[in-house]
């Protein structure tokens, strides 16, 4: 598949700020039929207002509108305008799906800005639907740049698209000369489609300056199963160290916004996975690399036992 690259870049409005959020969410099935529905619509809103930037999944439109009257309801709603962007339609069958993209645009100072939106190359067809890439460029003293890689993997393909994925962000950081990579979206990364015998031998996870922002004990699903299907994994120190806590979380918007079960499926079947960026100060870098060292060290460790217990 031939690579679409956009280098238009984007603006966004984030003035004298001291902390930025921002998400992925797997929007299930979004199209027509959502915002068509009033009161869907209305919380998809109420959850989409809390970032500065995110990273909406699963777009189904064959109107190709949905993603527009999304965003008109939404700068209705918010105080601070949001721009939009959008992929082609990308998948193997029919049922396509998009990537979107949205951000708080710019009003008087140039804080943020993303460039190179682009579709990543599968010629040897290792995805159901390549990953989307672009770059953040954050122009206030204390944050970092770095890319941002979009993903929906195949659930029936996770082990071979993961270890595509880690090709994908190589290639990536190498070709962009990036520092630091965010990777997120819904990997499908646990419960029936992923074993944890087969996620140690991963590369994104032996790689250990791969770091992973949601663990596999965070649940985010909205039904009573408890799955770490959606991930967000680090590249970097800096991004590590700009990240609140070096951890993600997910938005548990049924409970966050009192829903009954009914409403928050309706919405979609997964949660919203997120992190909070603040400026780096020397605790927080070393905060970062202490937790790097932590996670390295466990990764190591595990693989030892585990070779052991194979000679054994």
């Amino acid at each position: 598949m031939p690579c679409s690259h956009f280098t238009f870049i984007f603006i966004i409005n984030w003035v004298a700020a001291e902390s930025l959020r921002v998400g992925s969410f797997n929007i299930q099935v979004f199209g027509q039929k959502k915002v068509e529905n009033g009161k869907v619509l209305r919380y998809i809103v109420q959850i989409l207002k809390r970032y500065d930037l995110v990273v909406i999944l699963e777009i189904r439109d064959k109107q190709g509108t949905a993603l527009n009257k999304l965003l008109q309801e939404l700068n209705q709603q918010s105080n601070e305008p949001y721009a939009s962007y959008v992929s082609e339609a990308l998948g193997r069958t029919k049922s396509k799906e998009q990537y979107g993209v949205l951000y708080k645009q710019v009003q008087l100072i140039s804080k943020l800005a993303l460039s190179h939106f682009q579709v990543f190359p599968d010629p040897y067809d290792k995805y159901e639907r390549p990953p989307m890439g672009f770059i953040v460029h954050i122009k206030q003293k204390g944050f970092p740049d770095f890319g941002w890689i979009a993903v929906h993997l195949d659930p029936d393909s996770v082990e071979a698209e993961l270890n595509a994925l880690y090709e994908t962000a190589e290639n990536f950081r190498k070709k962009n000369k990036l520092d630091d990579v965010l990777l997120a979206g819904d990997m499908n990364a646990g419960c029936r489609y992923l074993s944890k015998r087969k996620m140690r031998e991963l590369s994104l996870i032996k790689d250990t300056h791969y770091y992973w922002l949601i663990n596999d004990e965070c649940d985010t699903t909205v039904h009573s199963n408890n799955c770490a299907l959606d991930r967000m994994i680090a590249y970097g120190a800096k991004l590590k160290s700009a990240i609140k806590g070096q951890r993600g979380r997910a938005y548990r918007y049924d409970n966050e916004l009192n829903l009954d079960s009914e409403t928050a499926k309706a919405i979609s079947d997964h949660y919203p996975v997120e992190v909070e960026m603040e400026k780096i100060t020397k605790e927080s870098s070393s905060v970062a690399r202490t937790n790097s060292f932590e996670n390295s060290t466990t990764i190591l460790v595990a693989t030892m036992i585990v070779n052991s217990l194979r000679l054994w």
